[in-house]
């Protein structure tokens, strides 16, 4: 039987773009996104989910079968609550720096 691939994107630009508005400095924009870069990379060979493949502007990784679709995710089921936890946060984020403008 042959296995489907199901692909996830994860972008990060919005979240990129929030932390170099809030902070105005460009390092540590590159730093966040080093260490989720490095992060994502150390869990997925962990895992042995491979191969995985940086973009300029989003993440790609593929995976096999056995995923939860959650919204525009399509995640691994232990880390469910863990994009619902950063959706929120992010909307916080968004909440924060759009009434700092008003």
């Amino acid at each position: 039987m042959k296995e489907k691939q199901l692909k996830l994107r994860v972008r990060l630009s919005l979240l990129l773009q929030m932390v170099l508005n809030a902070t105005g400095m460009h390092l540590s924009c590159l730093i966040l996104f080093l260490l989720l870069t490095l992060t994502l990379k150390t869990t997925l060979h962990y895992f042995h989910y491979i191969p995985f493949h940086l973009k300029s502007s989003h993440m790609k990784l593929s995976r096999s079968i056995g995923d939860m679709d959650v919204g525009e995710f399509i995640v691994p089921v232990p880390y469910v609550k863990q994009v619902k936890e950063l959706e929120r946060r992010r909307e916080e984020l968004e909440e924060l720096l759009l009434g700092e403008r008003v």
